[in-house]
């Protein structure tokens, strides 16, 4: 048996910028007073992070209730805080 790949068109890849994978956990802004919105979060796995003073959620629930405007970055890896800056 032979196996044949054939190329109909070669192009170069371009990385997307502003891509977010489904399962990354993202931090999200939810002011004091939204507490309905709070427990939305909540329901959908969100976890309240003390130290970034913000909401852990998937991208994918983000997704899902809407809330991609009030993303505030991504979360940091626990190791990176270790990390020394020399």
């Amino acid at each position: 048996m032979i196996t044949v790949e054939l190329v109909e068109e070669k192009s170069a890849w371009h990385k997307k910028e502003n891509y977010i994978p489904k399962n990354k956990i993202v931090l999200l802004r939810i002011d004091y007073g939204e507490i309905d919105l709070a427990m939305k979060v909540k329901s959908f796995g969100g976890k309240w992070n003390r130290k970034e003073r913000a909401w852990e959620l998937r991208f994918d629930a983000v997704q899902t209730l809407g809330l991609e405007n009030r993303i505030l970055g991504e979360r940091r890896l626990r190791d990176e805080s270790k990390k020394r800056p020399f």
